[in-house]
């Protein structure tokens, strides 16, 4: 059976208006839930203030009519989710989470969401971008039509569907996330640190700089809940920051050889693989587009 209806868990949240807007641009009733007292967008066509953690009646009612439970909740809400409100689904409908750590996630819905369909993605953009060209990582330990229908939707809006076990995806996410995030946080630490004045963004910033500046500043505006549950929940991100500290403690041995540096310098390079040009490529338009102080 088509997703005609939609409990969306966590309506009024960033990622949650996002999903509702697409979804109802598809034609499909979204059913918004959240703890504010109003809903957050229009595209909600109904709304109830609930708390997943202790689920009223009628929240229990609206997941039991509903073809797709889907929780854009950070990851202790959708574990409670699993507990209280993936029971009272009915059998084959789909649930479906957006978490960014995958691992306890999978593991409870093996216990808790055996008779739904269950689908966990990992939209790799801030929700404010649109999804065309953008990755959509997918975790489907147990799809069916009803999944493969949400897919072909994520397709549909111009993602690029890229599936992933549990364990290969948070290991991959704490390179790509959690190394990157603790990289930028790190980098203003630094900044804070040395003094930084912020008359020099308009008067003596580089290109690099401006990027690493953008990076900072887009991370520090957004919710920080989210860059949290990254550097917290994902089993692999101590190591991704002993990674990057053991970096710089490699770096900074190198600085007075030249040839242990250039050494370094290569090594570096390494990840990369094939796609240097391509990256190298696309830094150099980032870094064309003229800077306009504010």
């Amino acid at each position: 059976m088509p997703l005609t209806r939609i409990l969306l868990l966590g309506a009024n949240g960033a990622v949650g208006r996002a999903f509702s807007r697409l979804l109802a641009g598809e034609g499909r009733i979204v059913v918004g839930a959240d703890l504010g007292e109003t809903r957050a967008d229009e595209s909600v066509s109904e709304y109830l203030r609930a708390d997943v953690s202790a689920p009223s009646p009628e929240l229990l009612r609206q997941a039991a009519g509903a073809d797709c439970v889907l929780a854009a909740l950070p990851e202790p809400a959708i574990l409670a989710t699993l507990g209280a409100v993936v029971p009272a689904m009915r059998p084959g409908s789909l649930f479906v989470d957006t978490s960014s750590v995958k691992s306890e996630i999978v593991e409870r819905a093996e216990r808790d969401a055996r008779a739904v369909e269950f689908l966990s993605i990992n939209p790799l953009f801030a929700p404010s971008v649109p999804f065309r060209g953008q990755n959509v990582a997918v975790v489907g330990e147990r799809g069916g039509e009803r999944a493969r229908e949400f897919v072909a939707l994520m397709e549909g809006w111009g993602g690029r569907v890229v599936p992933f076990t549990a364990e290969e995806h948070d290991r991959s996410m704490a390179c790509i996330q959690t190394a990157t995030h603790a990289a930028v946080l790190a980098f203003g630490l630094a900044l804070r640190e040395l003094d930084y004045q912020p008359r020099w963004i308009s008067d003596a910033t580089t290109p690099p700089h401006r990027l690493l500046l953008g990076l900072l500043a887009r991370i520090t505006g957004a919710n920080p809940e989210v860059y949290w549950e990254i550097q917290r929940a994902n089993p692999f991100a101590p190591a991704a920051r002993q990674a990057l500290a053991e970096g710089l403690r490699k770096l900074e041995g190198v600085v007075s050889d030249e040839h242990a540096f250039r050494e370094m310098f290569a090594r570096s390079a390494e990840p990369l693989g094939s796609e240097a040009p391509v990256l190298r490529d696309l830094c150099a338009r980032l870094f064309a587009v003229p800077f306009k102080p504010g």
